[in-house]
């Protein structure tokens, strides 16, 4: 069998609302709009790709070219479908994206508290370069700022 064969279809997204659907059922209130996710799909400078099965959209990608990096603004992948490779494919396509447009690295950054997530990156050869210090707003309830740990690696 061709292990190629049931790799994952990456894709260009082409309905932005079923982003947001999936953004605000990982990330509740904090999720995107229809329409921020159209903003970002329209900008040139931008990718947002997604994974679809049986025509639902259950994992993308959101990423911003500059001049010499790429940078990974948002991943999300449904509850049900986490752990099984999705997020990883959509990483990796990112990176080959970058090295394609002679990218020198890629950067991200991520909540101090999210563990899986940093880990996620690791494998993906990201490093850690330094925190931002009250980065993302308290959760609900909560009042103190969570840090952002800065990575990127070398593409």
């Amino acid at each position: 069998m061709n292990p190629d064969a049931t790799a994952p279809h990456v894709e260009p997204v082409t309905d932005p609302a079923a982003a947001a659907r999936l953004d605000h059922a990982l990330r509740g209130h904090d999720g995107g709009s229809a329409a921020q996710f159209a903003a970002a799909a329209e900008d040139p400078g931008r990718g947002l790709w997604g994974i679809c099965e049986h025509g639902e959209l259950i994992a993308f990608i959101l990423w911003a070219q500059g001049p010499f990096d790429i940078e990974l603004e948002m991943v999300g992948v449904a509850p049900a479908r986490r752990r099984s490779g999705l997020a990883g494919v959509l990483i990796e396509t990112m990176l080959a994206t970058g090295r394609a447009a002679q990218m020198e690295r890629a950067l991200l950054e991520v909540r101090a508290g999210n563990a899986a997530a940093i880990a996620l990156y690791r494998r993906h050869g990201f490093a850690v370069d330094g925190h931002r210090r009250g980065y993302y707003p308290a959760p609900t309830g909560e009042l103190v700022r969570e840090d952002a740990v800065l990575m990127s690696r070398m593409l």
